[in-house]
């Protein structure tokens, strides 16, 4: 630590490598590659420098596990600029009838898809990197019901697998296998990155296609839940 504390405030770098688990510790003060590998982080001991740092696995690792080389690939070539994003708290889902819609539920539970289970949160978006978030109502629910039965293609990460179902249980369906295409981008990334083994989730999708800051730990980044699904739904569809 003595000697290289020194040369990261040596000079005003524009980008660190962190390779590996101990390299994320040592260099940010992080924990679990899982969540932290691929994304911008601020240096713990170099703050001045801003978010230079990205983590990623080291090489000894992909020597063993080649099934990581495309996100290994993907973080040494990644963006350290995120794209301009906006997030609208409690906006007026009158204005989402869209040809296409991305979906996100934050619910009291992600294991239950009977009536038990309760919608807290819903966020969409139209575009992205753009993101709207609504807290649960009847009413909230009619105009869901509404714009979903106006979309032609509908976005979510595993919303097949879940959304859907609890939407569904709700009461809240729509001819979604006939007019309405439905993407599920973790069942995309299954069939396109087979070799992946859990490493489908949203974190990871958001690791591996855009050059967004780090979202999912969102209370550790001391971030409002609403802005969270906002970010969800948005970078799903982008």
């Amino acid at each position: 630590r003595a000697h290289v504390i020194p040369i990261l405030r040596s000079r005003e770098w524009k980008r660190v490598d962190l390779l590996g688990a101990p390299a994320l510790e040592f260099g940010a003060g992080k924990r679990d590659l899982s969540v932290w590998g691929g994304y911008q982080l601020e240096l713990s001991d170099a703050k001045e420098l801003g978010p230079v740092a990205v983590a990623t696995y080291h090489p000894a690792y992909i020597m063993r596990d080649a099934d990581m080389l495309p996100l290994f690939y993907n973080d040494l070539n990644r963006s350290l600029e995120p794209a301009p994003e906006e997030n609208v708290i409690e906006a007026d889902l009158n204005d989402f009838p869209s040809p296409v819609l991305s979906l996100d539920l934050e619910t009291t539970s992600a294991d239950d898809y009977s009536q038990d289970i309760r919608i807290r949160l819903v966020a969409v978006s139209n575009k992205p990197y753009v993101g709207y978030c609504f807290r649960w109502s009847e009413e909230v629910a009619a105009k869901l019901k509404a714009a979903l039965e106006s979309t032609s293609e509908l976005y979510g990460h595993n919303i097949i697998g879940f959304d859907l179902a609890v939407l569904q249980a709700h009461g809240i369906s729509f001819d979604w296998g006939g007019r309405c295409q439905v993407w599920d981008t973790m069942l995309m990334h299954h069939a396109l990155w087979p070799a992946l083994s859990g490493a489908h989730d949203l974190g990871t999708l958001g690791r591996q296609y855009t050059s967004q800051f780090p979202w999912k730990a969102w209370r550790e980044l001391d971030s409002l839940e609403e802005t969270y699904a906002c970010r969800d739904a948005s970078y799903t569809l982008a």
